[in-house]
């Protein structure tokens, strides 16, 4: 029932894509008419009506993610959002999901580093049934000791089971080795030693600091009447008390110097794991869009991108490689990733990098200029395909304080920019002489071509 139910959103939601966005001139993306209010406690909502179809997305942002996570208890928000609907002051885990499916409703709890979500989808005429479980989700946890056992059980069997990926493990090690004492040195999920660690007490305590109105934003879309609905929301959660605003200090990260080779040795893998970069940029970083389309041309265009051409089609090294700028709230990580069979280790190293030197110090061809542009503009429509996607993407503008008008002009934006201001970029935000490179790989086979390049040191396995 509860399988069939999400279909039925699912598909639902699809065909209401054309009917949420406002006419398009020239695929141009358009949002349509916006409703905000503020509730009595601070509580920020946006409504945005559409009576095409009987369906509502309901989406509440936290702006509080893992970064806030405790020294020594990563993973912390993450076990927190996944505790949310195990239990309420009205509700057991299992009446939560009987409920949701009873009215064809689905509830998601998600976070990532800078912010948490919940959400709900269901018929219009089911609104007032799924907000009730909604807020009682929100409002009334009661973070029980039974099931964060069971939870943390499951957790550690899963980190357990990841630990033994040489793709996890390079992944891990490299964030681990650029960012040292910040939160970003840490996995999402946790570690074995923070997981084993947290207690009822730290979720509570973490509950309590962040979920609260004054640091959240609520939007609502689909078939509704905004007056009615601020009216609904405000019965349930103007309870919901505002408090002290959270505020994050953490510690400086220093760029890599030179060339930094980190070689993790595990001597059965006949492949390699390969992670190279640097940090990158924030979120609010006046170059994001030249930054996207130099780095469609870089590693982020799939086969249309110099890395993935020339490693993989050219070369035949490797089966994926990709560069990304992953822009958080703070700075972030620009990351190249790949894997390749142990003997072309150095190749793919060595010529991955010449192909970022090339474009640190030349940018990219007028071709490569027009190809990423229409990319990046005619894809852009895609991002917003239903209305949990609209609901997602105003989210993402509160969030990161991108003003008004930012879904309007992001595909002018992308359009205006021009050869020098990829070659400006570049040369500012890529650093193929300063980077981390980190390796899991057979030392014994790979050691000796990595010491050609630098300095290598090597760490077992097991202690990585």
């Amino acid at each position: 029932m509860k399988k069939w139910s999400l279909l039925i959103l699912t598909i639902i939601a699809i065909f209401i894509t054309a009917a949420i966005l406002e006419p398009q001139e020239a695929g141009r993306v358009k949002l349509p008419p916006q409703v905000r209010a503020k509730l009595d406690n601070g509580l920020e909502l946006i409504m945005v009506e559409d009576h095409e179809l009987e369906l509502f997305t309901a989406y509440l942002l936290i702006k509080s993610g893992a970064t806030f996570d405790p020294q020594g208890k990563a993973g912390l928000a993450d076990i927190t959002n996944e505790m949310l609907r195990l239990g309420t002051t009205h509700r057991s885990s299992e009446q939560i999901d009987l409920e949701l499916d009873s009215i064809g409703a689905s509830l998601s709890i998600s976070s990532n580093w800078d912010g948490t979500y919940v959400s709900i989808s269901a018929i219009s005429r089911k609104f007032d049934q799924a907000m009730d479980i909604f807020s009682d989700v929100v409002l009334n946890p009661t973070f029980p000791e039974e099931e964060l056992a069971i939870l943390k059980s499951r957790l550690l069997g899963e980190i357990k089971v990841s630990r033994d990926r040489p793709q996890t493990i390079a992944s891990e090690s490299f964030y681990k080795l650029l960012f040292g004492k910040h939160p970003y040195a840490h996995p999402l999920a946790g570690t074995e030693e923070s997981v084993s660690s947290i207690s009822r007490k730290d979720i509570l305590s973490f509950y309590q600091k962040f979920f609260i109105p004054n640091n959240a934003v609520m939007v609502v879309a689909g078939d509704i009447n905004p007056q009615q609905i601020k009216d609904k929301i405000a019965a349930r959660l103007n309870q919901w008390k505002k408090g002290k605003l959270p505020e994050g200090r953490w510690a400086a990260v220093a760029p890599p110097k030179g060339m930094n080779i980190y070689l993790i040795d595990k001597p059965d893998l006949t492949q390699t794991e390969i992670r190279m970069g640097h940090l990158g940029i924030s979120r609010d970083n006046e170059n994001y869009f030249r930054l996207q389309v130099m780095n469609y041309n870089l590693g982020g265009g799939g086969f249309l991108s110099r890395l993935l051409k020339h490693i993989r089609a050219d070369k035949g090294y490797t089966y994926s490689i990709s560069s990304s700028y992953s822009a958080r709230k703070l700075v972030g990580p620009f990351l190249i990733s790949t894997f390749t069979p142990n003997k072309t280790t150095i190749n793919v190293i060595r010529e991955s990098l010449e192909i970022v030197k090339d474009i640190h110090n030349n940018g990219i061809t007028p071709e490569e200029l027009t190809s990423a542009k229409n990319y990046l503009i005619s894809s852009y429509p895609s991002r917003f395909e239903t209305i949990s996607d609209v609901a997602y993407q105003i989210l993402g503008i509160e969030l990161y304080g991108l003003g008004k008008g930012y879904v309007e002009t992001y595909q002018e934006k992308i359009d205006q920019v021009t050869l020098e201001d990829i070659k400006q970029v570049a040369q500012k935000y890529l650093d193929p002489s300063n980077i981390l490179i980190v390796v899991v790989s057979n030392a014994e086979e790979v050691k000796s071509d990595l010491e050609g390049m630098g300095k290598v040191e090597v760490i077992p396995f097991s202690k990585s």
